[in-house]
């Protein structure tokens, strides 16, 4: 159970713990997709992270504009791309080459132009821990390629690090 106004004092108070202005803090859907606790972290001034389409969903139904969710998620598929590009989602970390090609593959068939800020998830052991999800250092010339060839730019990395 949750507070509402101990939430909404925690959210001002992390908000301005950091001097930056071009900070932007993002909730990761996958903690919890309740609309009110959302609807709270929306009118906090908070982006979203959401890691299926269906937690972009529910951030749409919490009051999130698409221009304020950013979607990372695992085993997206040309009918997640396509749902997600109807919902105006133009913030995407990719975790791999086929996932960023299948990207560019429906936005080259849309007869209007798809811009998009592109990301790619890092694998790099030595940081992210041993997971098959991501892309390798060594794959970013081909990443870069692929993405240049629909007019588009890699401007993002997207990690978690393990501390063990």
């Amino acid at each position: 159970m949750y507070q509402a106004e101990i939430l909404s004092q925690t959210l001002e108070h992390i908000t301005r713990s950091i001097d930056y202005p071009h900070v932007q803090f993002h909730f990761a859907t996958v903690t919890n997709g309740n609309i009110a606790l959302l609807q709270l972290i929306q009118q906090a001034g908070w982006r979203l992270h959401a890691n299926t389409p269906g937690d972009v969903f529910l951030g749409l139904k919490a009051g999130f504009t698409s221009d304020r969710i950013v979607y990372t998620g695992s085993n997206l598929n040309r009918a997640d791309i396509q749902q997600l590009i109807e919902w105006k989602i133009d913030r995407f970390n990719f975790d791999s080459l086929s996932q960023l090609q299948d990207f560019c593959e429906y936005s080259r068939s849309q007869p209007r132009s798809i811009g998009a800020e592109i990301g790619l998830r890092l694998n790099s052991p030595e940081l992210t821990g041993d997971s098959r999800i991501g892309v390798r250092p060594a794959e970013f010339e081909k990443a870069n390629e692929i993405a240049q060839q629909q007019g588009l730019r890699i401007t993002g990395l997207h990690f978690y690090w393990s501390l063990d």
